[in-house]
């Protein structure tokens, strides 16, 4: 496993969700509290993730089948994206969930994201199986791409195919991507660093294990985009995202649908951390 934190981070949410899922009096920002503390329960990743603002490193963000305005985000940091106190009609709600917890053991961010549909539109749910196999033909030719631009230029003509467009805006890079490096915390500083040595080798204390705002602004600094001029070798063995934000061409009433893979390439082949495709399939959209 390339990123056991991920695991950590669903399997989570995974919990929060059958708790949570199409009761009353449920918003974004309950869900978001309940899942950030099933994570802390955890242990092993940082009480707050290295992505703030929003608060916590984490975002919840809602929209109803008529009202997916809401989810045509540019980037989660805008205030009027943080997760509200308005409750969520589970009947019409899509939900695009992030965190960004670190791993105390590997030093590695466990970055996840998925969007999950809970209501029945057949077009929305055509949408979230075309934006998802979208990602799957990608994946199953990423042993054919060599270098960051690559990789942007096939993920451009696949989503396009399927009348979908689905890059990132990074404000860091001031440019479009499809995703990143994941550098590593160097806890003793709040750092990240290219050190591949344990960040801890005994359980710290709760305080120990948040990420402070030095921190965050060196890992948000730290990251290599995959952009169109992107040369990152991805041969290399650095762990990388693949994070497309899919919203269709042809239908402006579609939800975005944000998804995100992890790769890092070892040997002959890539291995794929593919837990944000676990919920969408659970819910029955894959």
């Amino acid at each position: 496993m390339i990123n056991p934190g991920r695991t950590i981070v669903v399997d989570s949410l995974r919990k929060v969700l059958k708790e949570l899922h199409g009761k009353d009096s449920v918003s974004e920002h309950r869900l978001k509290h309940a899942w950030l503390e099933e994570i802390r329960g955890n242990g092993n990743l940082t009480v707050n993730g290295w992505y703030s603002p929003p608060s916590a490193g984490m975002a919840v963000l809602s929209c109803q089948d008529d009202t997916p305005e809401r989810s045509h985000f540019q980037t989660f940091r805008d205030p009027q994206f943080f997760a509200s106190s308005d409750n969520i009609d589970w009947s019409s709600s899509s939900i695009i969930f992030y965190a960004s917890n670190i791993d105390l053991d590997s030093g590695l961010p466990a970055d996840f994201a998925t969007t999950v549909y809970f209501g029945n539109n057949k077009s929305i749910r055509r949408h979230f199986r075309d934006s998802f196999g979208a990602c799957s033909t990608l994946l199953s030719e990423l042993d054919n791409v060599q270098v960051g631009q690559e990789l942007y230029g096939r993920m451009e003509d696949i989503l396009a195919a399927r009348g979908l467009t689905g890059r990132t805006w990074s404000s860091t890079d001031n440019d479009y991507n499809f995703g990143h490096t994941l550098p590593r915390l160097n806890a003793a500083q709040g750092l990240s660093s290219a050190c591949h040595e344990q960040v801890r080798t005994d359980p710290s204390p709760a305080m120990s294990a948040a990420v402070t705002d030095f921190g965050a602004e060196a890992m948000r600094t730290a990251r290599k985009f995959l952009s169109r001029q992107s040369e990152l070798d991805l041969l290399s063995g650095v762990q990388f995202t693949i994070e497309p934000q899919c919203i269709s061409l042809l239908d402006e009433k579609m939800p975005k649908v944000m998804i995100h893979y992890v790769a890092q390439h070892n040997a002959s082949s890539f291995d794929v951390c593919r837990s944000c495709d676990e919920l969408p399939r659970e819910y029955g959209l894959l």
